[in-house]
C-alpha cells in the first residue's frame, strides 16, 4: 500500500540554492560515503533523469517497519513505485511511504516521459535488531571512577532519562556495570548510569559519602561557594529567577557556618535523603543564566540577569550541522546544512544592522562538534544562543503528518525566548507545532538562554516549496530578528 501526496502550489522559477542536477536516462542516488553527496547508479538511454534522496546507497538492510522513497524528476514526468502512480508535486518531487516485510524487500521506481523511461531498482532487507545488552553485573565492592570526558550525561536509565551532566574529573561511586554502562550510586539508594567508555575507575570505593563544608554568598558579584572535599555529581535546580537549590550528591552536610554578608535573602540547607545534601538560596537574585563549577576545594555558583539589549547583549547564531553533518535532506535534494548556513548569514546581517553584537558557530561548511559549538558561545560571552535548522520525519513515518516550525528550550529562562521566536515565525504562514521542553545538547547549557528553531520540514513537499522560494528565505530571517528583539526588549 503506498502512502502518496496531494499536489501544491509551484514554487519560485529560480531557487535559493543549488539543488542536485537532472539529466536525461541517469539516475543519481545519496551516498552517504561521497563527498559530493550523489553517486551514479545508470547512465544512459531516453528517459527522464531520476534523483533519489531516501533510502541513501548505502541502506542495504534495514529494521524499520516501513521505509521512505523520495525523490526528484522533471516537472511533468510520470512516476510510478511497484507499478503505483506516485504524484508528482510542481517542484518535481515525489514521495512515498511502503511497508517492508521480513527478508528481502524489491522497489522499481520507473520514470516516464513522451522521450521513454527510466528505471532504478532498489532491494533492502528487513533485519530483526537484536535486544541490548542490559544484564546488570554487580562489584562484589564498589569502586571509584572519575569522569574523563566533558560533558558526559548522567541517565536514569542505561541510554535514557538524562539526570544531569558530569564534568571532568568528578567522582564517581561505581557499583555495577551492564555491557556499556555503569551503575553509579548517588546516595539515599538512588543510581544512575554512566556511559563506560567515559569514566575511568580506580580503586576501592570510600563506604563514607563526601563533606559539604561552608557556604558564602557574594550578592553583589553574582556568586556563591560551596566548600567541597573533591568534585562530586552535582546540579542545580531552578525555580525561579530568585530562587535556586544546589543539590550535591553522595555527600553530606559538615557545614559550620553560612555567611550571606550583606545580602537580604537566605540560604539553607537540608540533608534531603542520607547521602544528598540541597542547599535551597532565595532571594532577589535575578538569575536567568548560571554555572556551577569546580574550582579545585570547592564548587563556585556564578549567575546573570536577563540579556536585554541595554546591557549590550551578544547573540550567537548556530548553523546546525556542516561538513561531513548533512542533517535533513528534502525529496528534491535540499541539504539542511546549507539552507542553515543561508539563513544563519542573513539573521547576522539583520541582527547587526540593529546594532546587535553577533558572532556564528560556523561560517562555512564545515563539521563543527557540539561541545565546540558551545564553548565557542562562552567564549565570546554570548548572552543568547540559537541554533537554526529545518526539520524531517523519521524516514519509516509518513511525510504528510508533520509540517511548520517548533521552537526548543531546556532550561526555563528560555522559555519566554523560546516563546518570541514562535510567535513571529507563524505570522509569516509557518504551521505552529508549539514551543516544546527536549533535552538537546547545544540548549542544555545553563550560563546561556538557548533555544533551538526547527523552520519547517524538509520532508514535507509543501514546506519544501516554500524553502525553494526566494523570498521566504529573507521573511523567515526578518522574523527571527522580529522575536530576538522583541525578547532583548523584555
Amino acid at each position: 500500500m503506498l502512502f502518496l501526496l496531494t499536489a501544491c502550489a509551484a514554487p519560485a522559477a529560480e531557487p535559493t540554492f543549488q539543488v542536485p542536477e537532472l539529466r536525461a536516462g541517469t539516475v543519481l542516488r545519496r551516498s552517504l560515503e561521497d563527498e559530493t553527496g550523489y553517486r551514479t547508479v545508470l547512465e544512459g538511454g531516453d528517459g527522464p533523469g531520476i534523483i533519489l534522496t531516501f533510502p541513501p546507497l548505502e541502506y542495504k538492510e534495514i529494521s524499520k517497519e516501513a521505509l521512505r522513497l523520495a525523490g526528484r524528476v522533471e516537472n511533468g514526468v510520470k512516476v510510478r513505485i511497484n507499478g503505483s502512480p506516485v504524484t508528482v508535486y510542481p517542484s518535481g518531487t515525489f514521495i512515498a511511504l511502503l511497508p517492508i516485510v521480513s527478508g528481502e524487500n524489491r522497489f522499481e521506481i520507473i520514470a516516464a516521459d513522451q522521450g521513454g523511461e527510466t528505471a532504478c531498482r532498489l532491494e533492502i532487507v528487513r533485519k530483526e535488531t537484536a535486544s541490548p545488552g542490559n544484564k546488570v553485573q554487580k562489584f562484589k565492592q564498589p569502586r571509584q571512577g572519575r569522569v574523563t570526558r566533558p560533558y558526559t550525561p548522567l541517565q536514569l536509565l542505561p541510554g535514557r532519562v538524562r539526570l544531569l551532566t558530569l564534568a571532568e574529573e568528578t567522582v564517581l561511586k561505581i557499583t555495577g556495570r551492564t555491557e556499556k554502562h555503569f551503575q553509579v550510586d548517588l546516595g539515599g539508594g538512588l543510581t544512575a548510569w554512566v556511559r563506560a567508555e567515559a569514566v575511568e575507575l580506580a580503586g576501592p570505593a570510600s563506604e563514607r559519602p563526601f563533606r559539604a563544608g561552608n557556604v558564602e554568598i557574594e550578592d553583589d558579584q553574582g556568586r556563591a561557594r560551596f566548600s567541597l572535599q573533591t568534585s562530586v555529581a552535582s546540579r542545580v535546580e531552578y525555580i525561579s529567577p530568585s530562587e535556586l537549590k544546589v543539590i550535591f550528591y553522595n555527600t553530606v552536610v559538615d557545614t559550620h557556618s553560612i555567611n550571606l554578608g550583606d545580602w537580604k535573602g537566605t540560604c539553607r540547607w537540608s540533608q534531603d535523603r542520607d547521602g544528598q545534601v540541597v542547599f535551597h538560596i532565595m532571594g532577589k537574585l535575578d538569575c536567568y543564566r548560571w554555572a556551577l563549577e569546580w574550582d579545585g576545594d570547592g564548587y563556585r555558583l556564578e549567575w546573570k540577569g536577563h540579556p536585554n539589549r541595554e546591557k549590550k547583549a551578544t547573540v550567537c547564531i548556530d548553523p546546525g550541522h556542516g561538513g561531513r553533518e548533512w542533517g535533513a535532506v528534502s525529496p528534491g535534494g535540499i541539504r539542511e546544512k546549507e539552507i542553515n548556513l543561508r539563513l544563519a548569514e542573513r539573521v547576522g546581517e539583520l541582527l547587526k544592522k540593529k546594532g546587535i553584537t553577533v558572532v556564528s558557530t560556523r561560517d562555512e561548511d564545515r563539521t563543527t562538534d557540539l561541545c565546540e559549538r558551545i564553548e565557542f558561545a562562552r567564549e565570546h560571552s554570548a548572552d543568547l544562543f540559537i541554533s537554526l535548522h529545518y526539520n524531517s520525519v523519521g524516514e519509516e513515518r509518513d511525510p504528510l503528518i508533520r509540517s511548520g516550525c517548533t521552537v526548543f528550550y531546556y532550561n526555563p529562562p528560555a522559555q519566554a525566548a523560546a516563546g518570541e521566536l514562535l510567535r513571529a515565525l507563524t505570522e509569516i504562514g509557518l504551521k505552529d507545532n508549539g514551543v516544546r521542553w527536549r533535552s538537546l545538547a547545544v540548549i542544555r547549557p545553563t550560563d546561556l538562554v538557548a533555544v533551538l528553531v526547527e523552520v519547517a520540514f524538509l520532508s514535507h513537499p509543501e514546506d519544501e516549496s516554500k524553502i525553494l522560494e526566494p523570498q521566504f528565505l529573507e521573511k523567515t530571517a526578518d522574523a527571527i530578528v522580529e522575536g530576538v528583539l522583541n525578547y532583548l526588549n523584555q
